[in-house]
């Protein structure tokens, strides 16, 4: 699986280039930027540092952390400032840090967990978080072609509808209620 990840890396940011996503990534990284703003974050999964990227114009200090060497030579190239501390250190057994994180993001990180595997990562990442921490996480939900075909038109839409709610309720939140927030 880290080879998998590691000859993939220059292909990460494909993700964000799919014109259908536009209008939600807009709203995802103001969301985003409200909640970690003059907060120390930590970041898992960080990847090619998209996220990280976006959390950087407005929280006070990122360590952004990844299994694998290469994505994060390509976040290298973002310039991310002086505040952002890329890492290579598996999810699973991050190091200590020297304090503990206000913020944990882990964006589309989470379907990738399996599930027998999701309470080890929580509690190793909560460990390396401030009490009352906020979590946030953005991740997708695959929905294919034949699948679609499958439920039909109508479904779709009605998928799509939930997926825009959800978004929706995420913006509306105040700070401190995010979805996936501990406490």
């Amino acid at each position: 699986m880290k080879e998998y990840y590691r000859q993939r890396a220059s292909q990460y940011d494909r993700f964000y280039e799919v014109p259908e996503r536009y209008h939600d990534l807009v709203g995802l990284k103001a969301w985003l930027v409200e909640r970690v703003r003059g907060r120390t974050v930590l970041e898992v999964a960080a990847g090619t540092g998209y996220w990280t990227e976006v959390a950087a114009t407005a929280a006070e200090a990122i360590t952004a952390t990844d299994y694998n060497h290469e994505p994060l030579s390509i976040a290298v190239d973002r310039r991310l400032g002086p505040h952002v501390t890329l890492l290579t250190a598996d999810a699973y057994a991050m190091p200590k840090f020297a304090c503990r994180f206000e913020v944990g993001m882990a964006h589309l990180w989470w379907s990738h967990v399996e599930r027998q595997r999701r309470q080890e990562f929580l509690s190793h990442f909560a460990s390396r978080l401030q009490p009352q921490a906020t979590l946030l996480m953005i991740d997708q939900t695959y929905v294919g072609r034949k699948m679609l075909e499958r439920r039909g038109r109508r479904a779709a839409q009605k998928s799509d509808h939930r997926h825009r709610r959800l978004l929706r309720a995420c913006r509306a939140r105040p700070r401190g209620r995010a979805a996936g927030q501990r406490g």
